[in-house]
């Protein structure tokens, strides 16, 4: 009897990995994708920091007005979620001290990282254009917890992205 629970856990185990593993090859290509954007940015962007977060971008992609403008908008949106949510940056769980911003002309969505870090990627031209998404993607990062529930996972991060456009 125990040999066949043992044998019928190994199988269960194994039918599961499967099923989760030949699911994520998109999820693992994104995360990739990421950190190579990550890496470039760091090796040869330019690097802005404030309080609560840094800023990478790519050289020449703002000029040094637009980019400290830029943070200080994005330090006060981490400012303004948290003291609205009572939610702090969780440096633990993101084994952090700062939300990190990588900012390029790739294509993409604006979004945070899929993983376990406290990255949030921005398209170039919605930083030139004013585009508050920012607000969305760290309303996602300060609430991981909370990702649960649909309302707060997609809803509230949009009350905070249009409230900010409405300011």
């Amino acid at each position: 009897m125990k040999t066949k629970l043992i044998l019928f856990t190994i199988g269960l185990i194994l039918s599961l990995s499967t099923v989760v593993f030949s699911q994520n090859p998109r999820l693992a290509g994104r995360i990739a994708n990421d950190r190579a954007i990550s890496d470039e940015l760091r090796d040869k962007g330019v690097k802005y920091e404030t309080k609560r977060a840094i800023f990478w971008v790519e050289k020449d992609g703002l000029s040094p007005k637009e980019l400290e403008d830029f943070a200080v908008l994005a330090d006060q949106g981490i400012r303004d979620i948290e003291k609205y949510t009572k939610l702090k940056f969780d440096k633990k769980h993101f084994k952090a001290e700062k939300l990190e911003f990588f900012i390029n002309s790739k294509p993409g969505i604006s979004r945070g990282s899929v993983d376990d870090t406290p990255y949030i990627y921005l398209s170039l031209a919605r930083v030139k254009n004013k585009k508050i998404t920012y607000l969305h993607e760290e309303t996602h990062k300060l609430a991981y917890k909370s990702s649960e529930a649909l309302w707060m996972s997609e809803g509230f991060c949009n009350y905070t992205q249009k409230s900010g456009e409405h300011h």
